[in-house]
């Protein structure tokens, strides 16, 4: 029987999914057709079978024969085919002899399946046709001719790549190597790669001198997924890249790529309208830029540069601008979370530098004006209008620190800051115990907000939020603390019919225990005040208390219906339970209007 594979292929399957004959009759004709003569031992191989899961059933067209002389093997007349039409021939000369020896391979409709058994396994399907030639001298490589043509399918998290055409032709001589790919895609898209060298054949990869180019046009980027929704079917990409290695090492390289496409979704207004990217790199500098722009006319324009040699990496150090000019802000709407919406355009730029170690230096301005920040709730939004927001940051060290300027619509105002424990360095994670400041000051309108929290028992709502909160702990453990406000506050509630005047609400928050100090409202003739305590177990509600006092409290009023009441009550519970204590006095009833039912008099007994 044949071998087992070599250690680089794998298989989970059951091992006797590879088996080889082990009839009597093969193993006798075997036996017969071997003999030792001369110093050369000499073989003919009868028949062959194999099966493995992924390579299916094959077996030996015709005799092959086998010579072992002088450390050196030869096999000649070596045809295999498969149950799915696949045929592969081999033919060794003197392999591993000390003075010349010479390989030939030829393969036809050969299914890519037996790359799935290379570590790690390679996602393509398709097959292939193709020769090989070479030759050896010392067991030293000094020809190889290759001839291949090919299909090719690859599906994964990343890429759904269909080409239906690829083929390559390969020359490595003592002139050097002579290297041609050329495929298209079921999309139409192209791809050319050359590769030339002057060195002569050898094992090593890259060679010493190299001179490799690219060349694509119109790529779809939607075969790219991360690139689907913003490019869709329309996108496209065309470029060119060109490599120079010497002795092993970068000598030069550039590049250029471009790009183009929308989004197909009509009822969306924000997508990328074009990228265009350059890079030059030789003993003098670095230099990459990028310019993004979108279907409004925003643009953003990246700029590295550094002074390092060229080498097969990116640079140890370098220098970064960033400027962006009436970027699309529904261009990010994608970042966050569905219940938010974000319109208006945004100005600025960044600039800083990278060190050896991935260590990171960057500062930077924003600037928003006339924009709009929208929260979808179940039944409700809120609606808050940014006249101009002015934002800074500064990156280095251990710490991400900003600060943020906003005046809002209605003489509202926001002003905050912020050091939050995202080291500046590659590749970028907070640290989970790291140290966390951050403040907000501010005011606004209170009539989006609230309007959205109790959606349509609310109407007519006047009055203002103020804010005064702080954050300390860590990434892991924040503590929140402050005040939060409602000022000089009105409402009308349709459903009692009653118009709530005078509104005071402040709540002092300080970790997960939200404490109201004072909340008072008048209505009608009186007025109601309560106080409170609500505890919360990860931001869960865990338990509340309340105590509500009022004084003639008018809580209807129609026509047909007016009401006052005194409360003092205590409500107070939990998640499973509520416990309401105290009393409720009704000092004033009015009803008026006609009887609509037979009055209900007393009965004979």
């Amino acid at each position: 029987p044949p071998p087992p594979p070599p250690p680089i292929f794998h298989d989970t399957a059951p091992p006797e999914l590879y088996t080889g004959t082990t009839s009597s009759a093969a193993s006798d004709v075997y036996k017969r057709q071997a003999h030792y003569r001369d110093k050369v031992w000499q073989a003919d191989v009868q028949s062959f079978s194999g099966q493995a899961s992924r390579l299916g059933t094959w077996t030996l067209e015709a005799p092959a024969s086998l010579a072992w002389h002088e450390q050196s093997l030869s096999v000649e007349g070596v045809a295999i085919t498969s149950n799915r039409g696949e045929r592969l021939t081999l033919d060794l000369r003197r392999w591993l002899a000390s003075t010349d020896s010479q390989v030939s391979m030829k393969w036809k409709n050969l299914h890519h399946d037996w790359l799935g058994y290379l570590l790690p396994a390679q996602p393509f399907t398709g097959k292939s046709s193709g020769e090989l030639m070479l030759k050896m001298e010392d067991n030293q490589p000094v020809s190889m001719q290759a001839v291949l043509t090919a299909s090719a399918e690859k599906r994964d998290e990343l890429a759904e790549v269909t080409i239906p055409s690829l083929t390559a032709q390969a020359q490595w001589l003592e002139g050097g190597l002579k290297l041609d790919v050329n495929a298209e895609s079921a999309a139409g898209g192209t791809l050319e790669v050359t590769a030339r060298s002057s060195q002569p054949l050898s094992w090593q990869w890259p060679p010493e001198e190299l001179a490799l180019q690219m060349q694509w046009q119109d790529v779809k980027l939607a075969m790219i997924k991360p690139f689907r929704e913003a490019w869709a079917e329309q996108g496209v990409s065309d470029g060119e890249a060109h490599l120079e290695i010497l002795g092993g090492e970068l000598l030069r390289a550039n590049a250029k790529v471009t790009a183009g496409g929308f989004s197909p979704q009509k009822a969306r207004s924000e997508g990328l309208r074009a990228l265009t990217a350059e890079l030059s790199w030789d003993e003098n500098s670095f230099d990459c830029s990028a310019l993004v722009e979108d279907i409004h006319e925003g643009s953003l324009t990246l700029h590295l540069k550094s002074t390092n040699a060229p080498r097969l990496q990116l640079p140890e150090s370098g220098q970064i601008e960033l400027e962006f000019a009436n970027l699309d802000l529904q261009a990010i709407r994608s970042l966050l979370p569905d219940e938010f919406e974000l319109d208006g355009f945004l100005r600025g730029h960044s600039r800083g530098s990278w060190q050896k170690g991935g260590q990171i230096s960057l500062y930077g301005q924003a600037s928003l004006t006339d924009s709009e920040l929208l929260w979808h709730g179940a039944e409700g939004q809120v609606d808050t209008l940014v006249e101009q927001a002015d934002i800074e940051w500064q990156w280095q060290g251990d710490s991400l620190n900003g600060s943020l300027d906003a005046q809002l619509a209605e003489e509202g105002q926001l002003r905050g800051r912020w050091q939050l424990p995202l080291p500046a360095r590659w590749p970028v994670a907070f640290s989970d115990n790291g140290p966390v400041q951050a403040a907000l000051q501010g005011k606004m309108q209170a009539t989006g907000l609230l309007v959205a929290l109790a959606p349509g028992l609310i109407q007519d709502l006047r009055g203002q939020i103020e804010t005064d909160l702080k954050v300390n702990g860590t990434w892991q453990n924040p503590l929140v603390s402050g005040q939060l406000a409602v000022r000089d506050a009105s409402a009308y509630l349709p459903a009692s019919g009653v118009t709530i005047e005078e509104i005071e609400l402040v709540t002092v928050l300080h970790g997960e225990q939200l404490k109201i100090t004072e909340f008072s409202m008048r209505s009608g003739p009186g007025t109601l005040s309560a106080t409170g305590e609500l505890g919360f177990d990860r931001w869960q509600l865990k338990h509340y208390r309340m105590d509500i006092n009022g004084e003639l409290f008018q809580v209807y009023n129609f026509p047909e219906l007016q009401v006052l009441c005194s409360p003092d009550l205590q409500l107070s519970g939990d998640l499973e339970t509520v416990r309401l204590r105290g009393n409720l006095l009704i000092p004033e009833m009015t009803i008026l209007g006609a009887a609509t039912v037979q009055e209900a008099r007393p009965s004979n007994d």
